[in-house]
């Protein structure tokens, strides 16, 4: 519970890069804690953690924690194995989102646009995911600014990778944001989608707004088709959403289709 004076032992598991605060994450083997402290030590030393429970910007922390070093060079915390969109699919209402130590095969992507941002896709679901700028990355020694770990992740951009992260938090208008570890990082074989998962794979890349006020664009895809399913006040031409306005607000639901071969998937917007 918040307020709570909490001590436990564990294992730093990741940090901040050393210009945002050098602040861990501690795993004790069974969970992980987001500590909020200026420390300068190093991923994989064990620790001792005094401090008190609390929840900021919806992160589990301890805050105005004491450290303690137990051990240097300890062995790090086994991550769960599992996958990108199974881990996404806990959502904010888990109950418990900073810390998870989690191991995934994913499809990383470098994309610059008004910034330079990591993203990880599951490669099945299509669910995606970025890697927090402010992390540190410790795998290669000198890598600890966000130009330099963008640096270090280069060679695998556009690669199917096994990666270990953290997860930070989940951002309104951006989803899930995780932190890079110090845990190898390996280049995987893709495997091979069924029809029925391309099709999902394909609705899960799709996204809308909650509201429009003017006629938009439609997400276009191989296969992908727009339908009016309930509602007046929006028309699909040619790949518009056509928005007629009233003087009171109107709810529409668009279907969105995904056909790969004889495999149909949908899902309401």
């Amino acid at each position: 519970a918040t307020g709570t004076e909490v001590t436990f032992t564990g294992v730093i598991v990741a940090k901040m890069a050393s210009n945002q605060g050098n602040q861990i994450f501690v795993h004790d083997g069974s969970a992980g804690i987001y500590v909020f402290t200026a420390s300068d030590l190093t991923v994989g030393t064990e620790v001792q953690v005094s401090g008190t429970a609390d929840i900021y910007y919806e992160i589990f922390q301890v805050k105005n924690a004491g450290i303690t070093v137990v051990s240097e060079n300890a062995t790090l915390p086994e991550a769960q194995k599992t996958t990108l969109g199974a881990h996404m699919a806990l959502g904010k209402d888990s109950g418990k989102i900073g810390g998870e130590l989690i191991n995934v095969d994913v499809l990383l992507e470098i994309v610059t646009e008004q910034y330079t941002n990591v993203y990880i896709t599951d490669p099945k679901t299509g669910d995606k995911a970025r890697i927090y700028y402010k992390t540190e990355y410790t795998y290669i020694p000198g890598y600890n600014n966000e130009a330099d770990y963008i640096a270090a992740l280069q060679p695998y951009n556009g690669k199917t990778i096994n990666i270990t992260l953290v997860q930070y938090d989940i951002k309104d208008g951006e989803g899930h944001r995780l932190m890079l570890t110090s845990y190898p990082i390996t280049e995987v074989q893709a495997q091979e989608l069924t029809d029925d998962e391309k099709a999902q794979f394909i609705l899960n890349g799709v996204s809308l707004e909650d509201s429009y006020l003017k006629t938009f664009t439609l997400p276009t895809a191989d296969g992908l088709t727009w339908a009016v399913k309930e509602g007046t006040g929006i028309e699909i031409v040619d790949g518009q959403a056509v928005v007629t306005r009233a003087e009171a607000d109107q709810t529409v639901v668009l279907t969105a289709t995904a056909t790969v071969n004889e495999a149909v998937a949908t899902k309401d917007f």
